[in-house]
């Protein structure tokens, strides 16, 4: 996966940036081997059933890796850091959904190389919002 190399000037307030990521059982599994998070309601589809869900529920964490993909590689990419991100989770996301990961930048600072994007994760098959972010980005400076 290429990895963009975006300079600060390279934005304006408004643009937008989208991609989609279908979430499948390896994914959920990998993420809980790394993050240790072995919730019955991540790994057991019965558990998760018995809970009133309509199958195993998807780390949030998982959900928020997916705003530093977007950050890290998409928009703005590599030249940049992650200062700081506020989440909200709307709705449960599961097993088998495709989420689409959405960028907006909200305000670019250039006196202090900083720009805050509003990010929203939403199920694209019912086009629920299942989480909310504020980001805020710096860009590096290369000597």
């Amino acid at each position: 996966m290429p990895i963009a190399r975006h300079t600060i000037n390279d934005f304006s307030e408004g643009q937008e940036f989208s991609f989609t990521q279908a979430i499948t059982s390896e994914d959920i599994d990998a993420f809980a081997r790394v993050s240790g998070d072995l919730s019955p309601v991540h790994m057991s589809e019965a558990f998760a059933k018995e809970c009133g869900f309509q199958g195993r529920v998807v780390h949030g964490a998982l959900l928020v890796s997916y705003i530093s993909q977007m950050v890290g590689v998409h928009f703005p990419g590599g030249n940049c850091l992650l200062n700081s991100l506020n989440v909200k989770f709307h709705a449960p996301c599961f097993e088998g959904d495709t989420v689409e990961i959405k960028a907006r930048v909200d305000q670019i600072s250039e006196g202090v190389n900083v720009m805050l994007l509003g990010i929203a994760i939403e199920n694209v098959k019912s086009r629920t919002i299942l989480a909310k972010s504020k980001v805020q980005v710096s860009f590096l400076k290369f000597n």
